[in-house]
């Protein structure tokens, strides 16, 4: 449902640059080198879907922002689970000029992200 949204977006809009960012809750993916942890040969459904986004990213000329950064932190019995989760993706880099990780809202796992743009 979400990729074909963001397949519509892209599609429809494609004369002009494009800029998505949020949660994409991925977190078997490995931001650095744009792959998904474990997808090869798997049979795993949740590794599969994670790859078909990235193999989305690539189709439309997305770059993403964040590569190592932590966007949540939480505990889960005792142990702090770290993960990249949110994420900014644009067709040119130049329509970003930062990315500021800022404090949680509320009591969210998530950190904020400030994006400045530079349009």
């Amino acid at each position: 449902m979400l990729l074909g949204c963001m397949d519509e977006i892209c599609h429809e809009h494609n004369d002009y640059e494009t800029l998505l960012m949020g949660d994409f809750n991925l977190p078997n993916v490995s931001w650095e080198t744009g792959t998904v942890k474990g997808l090869m040969n798997s049979n795993n459904q949740i590794l599969i879907t994670q790859g078909k986004y990235m193999e989305f990213f690539n189709r439309k000329g997305l770059s993403w922002h964040l590569t190592s950064e932590t966007t949540r932190r939480r505990l889960v019995k005792d142990i702090l689970q770290e993960s990249l989760l949110d994420q900014v993706l644009y067709t040119n880099q130049a329509l970003v000029s930062d990315v500021e990780l800022l404090p949680p809202l509320g009591k969210s796992d998530h950190l904020c992200l400030m994006v400045e743009l530079d349009v």
